[in-house]
């Protein structure tokens, strides 16, 4: 899937689609061959803090994974192969200022393997943005968000909703 960055991102129903939030979804590092995209230099930092947020995200939003892994595409056209270990079912929502970016997780082998630079305000975003799924992680993104509750449910919140389901007897 192709997104220039910036754009909405209409990925998916629910957190995936720009049109269930408050503020703008902007897409960011979603890459695929033969589309451009911008490179350059960038931190060791940013990958490892990209890296932090990716690996808590399915602790935090287990539900918002998808099954199956995605090829790297512009990997499929050469030799190269991915230098890290790659979380291609995860996405990532960072809070910025009245404004949600969502990138996928490979945006750390794009960054890593494939020189890809985000734009800066997605990159001081994730360089500000507070450890994923803490109390601060879930203000700054509501704040972003226009001050409303964000449209994902966090892994407390799909349980008590399944054991509240099955205490009514639902199935």
């Amino acid at each position: 899937m192709h997104y220039e960055d910036l754009t909405l991102c209409e990925y998916h129903r629910g957190p995936h689609d720009a049109s269930e939030w408050h503020s703008p979804l902007r897409a960011i590092g979603w890459l695929e061959h033969p589309h451009d995209f911008s490179s350059g230099q960038t931190t060791p930092e940013l990958l490892a803090r990209l890296e932090l947020l990716i690996a808590a995200s399915w602790d935090h939003y287990p539900s918002e994974a998808f099954r199956g892994r995605h090829e790297c595409t512009l990997c499929l056209l050469g030799d190269a192969r991915p230098s890290r270990p790659v979380r291609s079912h995860e996405n990532i929502w960072v809070p910025g200022d009245g404004v949600v970016y969502i990138a996928p997780g490979m945006i750390t082998h794009y960054v890593g393997d494939h020189g890809y630079r985000p734009p800066t305000e997605f990159i001081d975003a994730v360089m500000n943005c507070p450890d994923y799924g803490s109390p601060a992680y879930c203000s700054a993104l509501r704040a972003a968000n226009a001050d409303h509750a964000p449209p994902l449910l966090t892994k407390a919140e799909v349980e008590a909703h399944f054991r509240a389901l099955y205490a009514r007897g639902g199935a």
